[in-house]
């Protein structure tokens, strides 16, 4: 899956799945809107496979109150 802009004609060739965002933003800005499509894919792929992305069966959180 590639998630890339308009103008990018070559990675959109390669790609068997694409985004494409609707028009190229500044190098600064980029990552903000590349991040958004990313997350939304992820959460419907875990919603998928019937994952729950809030507890993640690996991570434990340890705290103590001292």
């Amino acid at each position: 899956m590639i998630i890339t802009d308009s103008g990018n004609r070559a990675a959109a060739e390669v790609g068997a799945r694409v985004i494409k965002l609707p028009q190229r933003i500044g190098e600064l800005y980029t990552p903000i809107s590349y991040i958004i499509p990313a997350q939304i894919f992820v959460a419907c792929l875990a919603a998928q496979k019937g994952l729950d992305p809030d507890r993640p069966r690996t991570l434990t959180k340890v705290t103590r109150t001292m």
